[in-house]
């Protein structure tokens, strides 16, 4: 019976160990080649196709910023998340509840 049971949990286990070692492997992702240049598409169609894969759309001048920047660095500065939120910030000041805490959005 005790053979069976390691038999058992011993594939889930061995698995579940991948899984969890595997998340420590991003800088092989990060060194890799970077697999999204479409054959037959200009540096300019690539980066269009691109964002519009990983975005809601593309602008002219996001084209051109991932272009200047590079396909791998815009796609990994997006993963980061560190972009500035200066014009969102502009854009939301003038609503006053957005700064509320809960106790003061439940009071009304």
């Amino acid at each position: 019976m005790k053979t069976a049971l390691k038999y058992f949990f011993l594939p889930p286990g061995f698995f579940f160990t991948i899984i969890l070692f595997s998340s420590f492997l991003e800088e092989q992702f990060v060194n890799s080649v970077f697999p999204y240049k479409n054959p037959g598409l200009s540096e300019r169609q690539s980066a269009a196709h691109l964002l519009t894969r990983l975005t809601y759309g593309s602008r002219f001048r996001n084209i051109d910023a991932a272009v200047k920047m590079g396909l791998k660095n815009d796609f990994l500065q997006q993963l980061n998340g560190n972009s500035a939120d200066d014009s969102l910030n502009l854009m939301l000041e003038n609503y006053d509840a957005i700064n509320l805490s809960n106790n003061e959005v439940s009071k009304k």
